[in-house]
C-alpha cells in the first residue's frame, strides 16, 4: 500500500508542531482541533501501536479531523509504491467511509482498467469482495479471496465465512453530511467526483454506479438541489434516471 513518508509527519509530535496552541498531556498532546472553529483545545493526538491517533472531544469524526489534518500538510503523505495483483497494476484506490467515519470499504482502478471491492477484515488485511460468503487465503497471512462454488481448500489454506456489507454509504458521505445547505452533484464514478471535489463542490457517486441506487441512499438528498451529470451513454443517462425518479 504505502511505504515513504514524504512530508516528515511521523509521530503525534510531528503532527503537533503543526497545530496551534499545542501542548503536552501525558504521552500525547492538546491541540485545536482544524476541523470546527475551536476555541478549548478539543482534540487529543498520541502515538498508538498501528499508527497516530486522533480524537476531537468536541465531536468531529475521525474522517473529518484527519480530512482537515492533511489540508495543513498535518497527516502523513506517503510515498506509493506501484502495486501489482496478479497482471493487474492499483492505479487508484477510493476509501468510502460510513457516518462515524468509520472505513467501509475500498473501491480499487486497475490498469488495465477494470474495478474491484475490498473491504479490512479487522486484522490489517483485506477482504476482496462485498458479499456474503467463504474466503480463503494461506494459513495466517495476506488478504482473503471469495471461495468459489465446489471449490476445494488446498492444503496451506485457511477458510472464514464473512457476512455481506449490508450498508453501502455514498461516496464522500462526510462532505455531503457536513454540507448540507448546499447543492450536491452526482457524477459516475470515483475519478469524476475527485475531479469535480477539486473545485469545492459537493460531489458524491455510488458503488458500482448510478444504476446500483439503494434507498437508504436518499436521506442524504432530502431537501437538497440536486444536478444529476450521467455519462455520455445509455448507460448513465438510464442510472441518473433512476436517481431521478427516486429523488422525486
Amino acid at each position: 500500500m504505502t511505504d515513504e513518508v514524504i512530508n516528515g509527519i511521523r509521530c503525534a509530535d510531528d503532527v503537533a508542531a503543526k497545530l496551534e496552541n499545542a501542548v503536552e498531556q501525558g504521552s500525547g498532546w492538546l491541540a485545536s482541533c482544524p476541523a470546527h472553529e475551536d476555541l478549548q483545545a478539543s482534540l487529543s493526538i498520541h502515538d498508538g501501536e498501528k499508527g497516530i491517533v486522533v480524537k476531537c472531544h468536541a465531536g468531529c469524526t475521525q474522517s473529518e479531523v484527519i480530512d482537515a489534518l492533511k489540508d495543513i500538510d498535518a497527516w502523513p503523505r506517503y510515498k506509493k509504491r506501484q502495486q501489482k495483483i496478479g497482471n493487474k497494476e492499483i492505479t487508484a484506490t477510493y476509501d468510502y467511509f460510513n457516518d462515524t467515519g468509520d472505513l467501509v470499504f475500498q473501491v480499487v482502478r486497475f490498469h488495465p482498467k477494470s474495478f474491484a471491492q475490498r473491504r479490512p477484515d479487522g486484522e490489517g488485511n483485506w477482504v476482496w469482495g462485498l458479499t456474503a460468503g467463504t474466503y480463503c487465503r494461506k494459513a495466517g497471512k495476506g488478504d482473503w479471496r471469495k471461495k468459489k462454488n465446489n471449490q476445494q481448500i488446498p492444503d496451506g489454506y485457511e477458510a472464514k465465512e464473512f457476512k455481506a456489507v449490508s450498508r453501502l454509504p455514498i461516496y464522500n458521505l462526510s462532505t455531503v453530511a457536513n454540507n448540507a445547505d448546499r447543492g450536491i452533484f452526482v457524477v459516475e464514478g470515483e475519478k469524476d467526483a475527485e475531479n469535480l471535489s477539486a473545485h469545492d463542490l459537493v460531489v458524491t457517486t455510488f458503488v458500482r454506479g448510478t444504476g446500483k441506487w439503494r434507498k437508504e441512499y436518499a436521506q442524504w438528498f432530502r431537501g437538497r438541489d440536486v444536478f444529476l451529470l450521467p455519462d455520455n451513454d445509455d448507460a448513465g443517462r438510464n442510472g441518473m434516471r433512476k436517481v431521478a425518479s427516486e429523488l422525486v
